[in-house]
């Protein structure tokens, strides 16, 4: 096999950033987009679990691909409401969850690595917000909703909240996200096209209005509060009593495929 038949690519989730909308993040004119997919900071009224797709890639025919390494990252923010020029604008205080086995006390992310059969699909005019579509068809970022309305706090996933297609050796279902590329080459099979192959996350958002929170009394000083994990000490910053509205802002994937032709190749 040539150098000629064997390509590696590199997706990244793509998210519109509403707090971004009023001047852009680069020169091209409306360019509102970055590096992450923003989570939704209500609890659905149905009590579902926000389903994403975070990033994906096409295997047309005659290819084969395996996953050579892969990235899950989250946020968690506190949002303020400043006023500027008398116009009320979102600011966010933002902390990158780095440490691999974090979770809110009532909050959790599942992410999902998957083989998807091509199908033809013609999705429907909704009129959604950017980054949110309808159903489950696609590869770029985007959250899936059948019903959204952030205002009435109506959310519906597709397909009950499960993701699309078959786990990619084994790659399914990662409760932990370690937030550095993990290397995937020994475990990873060819997959062969036509198909798609998409990173998903479910994610249950933190009620910041209900959820557990340690007493004032019992708050960790000194040498102790060093000693926590930075999502435990944003935590108690800027997410308990008397502010307690810290909740999950951000949530992305990346992939590292491997794409070789059929003949000839392992």
């Amino acid at each position: 096999m040539s150098r000629r038949d064997r390509r590696i690519v590199e997706v990244r989730t793509l998210g519109y950033q509403s707090s971004r909308a009023g001047y852009g993040t680069s020169a091209s004119a409306g360019d509102a987009y970055g590096p992450y997919l923003e989570v939704p900071q209500f609890i659905p009224v149905s009590g579902d679990r926000f389903l994403f797709r975070l990033c994906g890639a096409v295997v047309a025919p005659g290819e084969r691909c395996r996953v050579l390494g892969y990235k899950f990252t989250s946020l968690i923010a506190r949002t303020f409401s400043v006023q500027v020029d008398g116009d009320q604008w979102p600011y966010k205080i933002e902390r990158e969850v780095v440490s691999p086995m974090w979770a809110f006390p009532d909050g959790n992310i599942t992410y999902y690595l998957r083989r998807i059969p091509m199908r033809q699909y013609i999705p429907p005019a909704v009129n959604f917000p950017p980054s949110v579509q309808y159903g489950l068809g696609g590869t770029d970022s985007a959250l899936l909703a059948l019903t959204y309305d952030p205002v009435a706090r109506v959310y519906t996933p597709p397909a009950g909240g499960q993701p699309d297609g078959d786990p990619i050796a084994g790659l399914d279902r990662i409760k932990d996200q370690p937030g550095v590329w993990i290397d995937t080459t020994d475990c990873s099979d060819y997959v062969d096209g036509p198909c798609a192959i998409v990173a998903y996350a479910d994610l249950k958002q933190s009620n910041s209005a209900e959820r557990p929170f340690l007493p004032l009394a019992n708050y960790p000083t000194g040498t102790l509060a060093q000693g926590l994990r930075p999502e435990d000490q944003f935590l108690l910053v800027w997410g308990e009593p008397p502010i307690n509205n810290t909740q999950y802002s951000g949530v992305a994937a990346g992939l590292r495929l491997e794409y070789v032709n059929k003949e000839g190749s392992p």
